[in-house]
């Protein structure tokens, strides 16, 4: 069972890289990136020092949708880097949201490249996004930053999941049928069915 999934992953990282290849693939990807970083500088609205409101996620998986996991956690990580330098919010420059957005990138990636993105699938994969990346490491990037209490970091962060959970879900399900179309069209390449 481990071993399918890691030829699984593996087979999606190789393939991820390979669409790197392609000039328009490279170009639409350096767009998303750029949507991605105005989406995260102007776009993003600091509620607490713990807690920010923003939409840069949704380029984020609609790069993992189109290229897979490599490409997108590019995006994520490369947008966490321009986003701070075009507009540094909430203080100095902090590397731990830099992992974040390469996991995040990775997790989309593996969850929509080249697989039917249904409603169940999604939802898993924001679930997965908002414990991991929001919850456990930015919890932990935030308590380490700011020396908050765990507790207040942690409530906070629970009630930003909480919120975000069905408007990132509802915003990929309404993307996902045109994305897939633009691949298609313009790049020859058919969704599998799973």
């Amino acid at each position: 069972m481990f071993s399918k999934f890691f030829k699984s992953v593996f087979k999606s990282l190789r393939l991820s890289i390979a669409e790197l290849k392609s000039v328009f693939s490279l170009a639409l990807s350096g767009i998303l990136l750029a949507i991605r970083t105005l989406l995260g500088t102007f776009l993003t609205f600091l509620v607490t020092p713990a807690v920010k409101i923003g939409f840069s996620i949704i380029a984020i998986a609609v790069t993992g949708m189109m290229y897979g996991p490599f490409v997108s956690a590019l995006v994520g990580g490369l947008g966490d880097i321009l986003s701070y330098i075009l507009n540094p919010v909430g203080g100095s420059y902090f590397p731990g949201f830099t992992i974040n957005g390469i996991v995040i990138g990775l997790l989309y990636g593996f969850f929509f490249y080249q697989k039917k993105v249904t409603l169940v699938r999604v939802i898993i994969c924001e679930l997965i996004i908002n414990i991991f990346a929001e919850l456990v490491l930015s919890t932990l990037w935030l308590v380490a930053w700011f020396g908050q209490p765990l507790q207040v970091v942690l409530a906070s962060r629970l009630i930003k999941s909480a919120i975000m959970i069905p408007i990132n879900v509802s915003l990929i399900m309404l993307l996902h049928k045109p994305i897939y179309s633009l691949k298609n069209k313009y790049m020859g390449i058919k969704l599998k069915k799973k």
